[in-house]
């Protein structure tokens, strides 16, 4: 996925966390119509086809204290 349609498709990002594998951010998502949370992965905290199988967990559950899955992105 090209940056400008990561840019179309989210607005209003901001930041509001930092941690140990990458940062957190609130974003609209357009498609939606809702305030989502994005994390993007630092570089070199992880591989990513083990992201992808994370991912590809977490899509298939629904639990109160699991995040919900709405999309993936390798920029």
């Amino acid at each position: 996925m090209d940056i400008d349609l990561f840019r179309r498709t989210y607005i209003n990002i901001e930041q509001i966390n930092k941690g140990g594998t990458g940062e957190i951010y609130k974003a609209f998502y357009r498609n939606l119509g809702k305030y989502v949370i994005l994390k993007r992965i630092s570089s070199g905290s992880a591989n990513s086809q083990l992201l992808r199988r994370e991912v590809d967990i977490l899509k298939n559950l629904r639990h109160t204290y699991l995040p919900v899955i709405y999309d993936y992105i390798e920029l």
